[in-house]
């Protein structure tokens, strides 16, 4: 087996609605989708690397779908029989600024601290003298 990892984007990470299976499973379909423009991957090829049941890995995109995560689209053949299923990563996030980003300050960090230090803060004391 090869060395990979999986990304998982802040935004998702951040999502209190979201278990961690979940968000491990929205990292897979995301990595695969980046190498082949969508994830055609089975329930049970996702299961074994998640480390769960095919049932949940279906029960999970349900939910990542309902949460407007995820695209499904499946695909029939002329006997209404699923031929195939493809998974999209939803990035409206992004565009409807459901998740806030953080703004930049004027001053960098290093302004900010310059008077606060243990050297500023102890001046004061070392001319005091304590009876």
């Amino acid at each position: 087996m090869e060395n990979w990892y999986i990304t998982i984007q802040a935004n998702i990470l951040i999502r209190k609605d979201l278990s961690s299976t979940e968000k491990i499973l929205y990292g897979l379909i995301s990595n695969i989708e980046q190498i082949d423009g969508e994830c055609k991957a089975t329930n049970k090829y996702l299961s074994q690397y998640v480390g769960i049941s095919p049932v949940q890995v279906s029960i999970l995109i349900s939910k990542l779908v309902d949460a407007k995560l995820l695209i499904r689209k499946v695909i029939f053949n002329d006997n209404k029989q699923v031929v195939s299923r493809n998974l999209n990563t939803a990035e409206y996030l992004y565009k409807k600024k459901e998740i806030p980003y953080i703004r930049k300050t004027k001053k960098p960090i290093q302004e900010k601290t310059k008077d606060n230090n243990i050297s500023n803060n102890n001046k004061e004391s070392v001319n005091k003298i304590v009876i």
